[in-house]
C-alpha cells in the first residue's frame, strides 16, 4: 500500500499530546532526528542488511555471575 502525502501527520503539540508525547519525550524524539540527520550529512551511515548481519555476527552478550 502506498504512502501518499495525506497521510504524514506532523508532530505538532496537539498531535504529541494525542499521542501521549510529554513535552521532554518530544524534545527527546527531535533530538534524536536532529542528530540523525546530522549523522546523514556527515555521511556516518551504513546500509541496513550490512548493519544488521554485522551485528548478528558478534557474540552475543552474556551477563557476569
Amino acid at each position: 500500500m502506498p504512502i501518499d502525502a495525506k497521510d504524514v501527520v506532523p508532530l505538532t503539540q496537539d498531535c504529541a499530546e494525542r499521542f501521549g508525547l510529554t513535552d521532554e519525550a518530544h524534545r527527546l524524539l527531535l533530538d534524536d532526528v536532529m542528530r540523525g540527520l546530522a549523522d546523514i550529512a556527515a555521511g556516518r551511515t551504513e546500509d541496513a542488511d550490512a548493519a544488521i548481519a554485522r551485528l548478528q555476527q558478534r557474540p552475543a552478550h552474556r551477563p557476569q555471575r
